[in-house]
């Protein structure tokens, strides 16, 4: 059997499917999923932002897209300009609006 034939009859992964990770285990290998842990916001949320220099929330803005754990980008509420040219907030600094 050619590399060929075996890539045929492989299954095509979809976009955004989560695809297992193989790692050794017990001297074999066992497919395995790796946990992200997530933010409690999610994309198109409004959030306020709370800031050392301002005394009441700012906002509202959305929710442009978690970067990594508890770190996020934002929009304006029309939801067409990053906020502060894509600066990264902490989640603490946010609430649901």
């Amino acid at each position: 059997m050619g590399q060929e034939e075996r890539a045929d009859n492989l299954p095509e992964v979809e976009k955004n499917e989560e695809v297992p990770s193989m790692d050794q285990e017990d001297g074999g290998f066992r497919p395995r999923t790796r946990k992200i842990p997530g933010g409690k916001f999610r994309p198109n949320d409004k959030v306020l932002l709370r800031t050392a220099e301002s005394r009441s929330p700012l906002g509202p803005y959305l929710i442009s897209s978690m970067v990594s754990p508890q770190k996020y980008r934002l929009l304006t509420e029309d939801g067409r300009t990053l906020v502060n040219d894509g600066q990264l907030y902490d989640e603490a600094s946010l609430s649901f609006a």
